[in-house]
C-alpha cells in the first residue's frame, strides 16, 4: 500500500525548477527586507525630526537627511523589491546606452 502511494506522487524534480523556485523565494525575502528598511528609516525619520523640533535648537539637525530617510524609507515600504529592481534595470539601461554611445565615437577619436 505504501508503494501505491509513493508510485501515485509525482517527482518532478530538476535542477532548473529548483533554482526557479529559489529565486522567486529569494526575491519575497528580499522585498520583505526592503520593507523593513523603508521601515526603520521612516521612524529614524520621525525620530531625527522630533528630537530637532523638540531641543528648541540646542541640538543641530540635518534637515535633509530627515527629509531624505522619510522619502527613501516611504518608497522602499511602498515599493519593496519591485522598487529596487525598476531602479537597477534603469541604470542597466543607462549603462547600456553610454556604453553604446562611447563604442559608437571611438572611432571619431583616432
Amino acid at each position: 500500500m505504501l508503494n501505491r502511494a509513493i508510485a501515485t506522487v509525482t517527482m518532478d524534480w530538476d535542477v532548473g525548477t529548483f533554482l526557479r523556485n529559489a529565486t522567486s523565494t529569494i526575491k519575497t525575502w528580499g522585498g520583505l527586507v526592503v520593507i523593513l528598511i523603508g521601515v526603520v528609516m521612516v521612524i529614524a525619520a520621525v525620530w531625527k525630526a522630533a528630537h530637532g523640533l523638540m531641543s528648541h535648537g540646542k541640538v543641530q539637525t540635518n534637515w535633509a537627511i530627515v527629509i531624505l530617510l522619510l522619502v527613501l524609507g516611504g518608497a522602499f515600504m511602498v515599493g519593496g523589491f519591485t522598487f529596487v529592481s525598476n531602479i537597477a534595470s534603469g541604470g542597466k539601461k543607462t549603462l547600456e546606452e553610454l556604453g553604446g554611445n562611447a563604442i559608437y565615437m571611438l572611432p571619431l577619436f583616432r
